[in-house]
């Protein structure tokens, strides 16, 4: 019985002892210490240093303002080229009704006939776009906005105005996150 006795208790520690390993193993580990999300995230639109700003078509309200927004915030070094710029920002302005028909209008007189042309162009844009790209030309930011409705020329053009600053301000906040209160 003695021997017996000394084996049962044997098997009791030896479940006891593998029974607490196991649960220990199970206990999880304390989260490692982790660096803040900023620093975690490698920012390419924050780390680069120049930028090309292109016309891409439309009006010139949109990109003039853009331009005058960078040269204000002194972040970015404006170069003059693509191939000198670590990002380049394309802006798409909205196409000026006026204009396209005044240009329809002068091309479309064909031996003292007026013939109208068929339309291979898109649809006229309302919004102002940029897209941001890196030096492989692979999209890095996208952003529109859409101005507000205007009958009167003045306050078109105003429109247009708030509608890049808008713009400009998303891409500032984006690449510069407003302090939080």
């Amino acid at each position: 019985m003695g021997r017996s006795l000394s084996q049962t208790t044997l098997a009791g520690l030896c479940l006891l002892v593998f029974c607490t390993v196991n649960a220990w193993s199970q206990q999880p580990a304390p989260a490692p210490a982790t660096p803040p999300a900023a620093a975690a995230h490698f920012d390419r639109l924050a780390a680069a240093k120049s930028i090309f700003i292109k016309n891409a078509g439309g009006d010139e309200i949109a990109f003039n303002v853009i331009t005058r927004g960078f040269e204000s915030w002194g972040r970015y070094i404006l170069v003059d080229s693509a191939e000198k710029a670590d990002i380049v920002m394309e802006v798409f302005g909205p196409v000026d009704e006026k204009k396209k028909d005044d240009d329809s209008s002068k091309n479309s007189v064909h031996a003292g006939s007026r013939q109208s042309e068929p339309s291979t162009s898109q649809p006229p844009s309302e919004i102002i776009k940029a897209v941001v790209y890196d030096k492989n030309h692979r999209p890095m930011w996208f952003g529109t906005e859409e101005p507000k409705f205007a009958v009167r020329q003045k306050a078109t053009q105003a429109n247009l105005v708030q509608a890049a600053e808008r713009l400009f301000a998303r891409f500032h906040d984006r690449v510069e996150p407003p302090a939080k209160p």
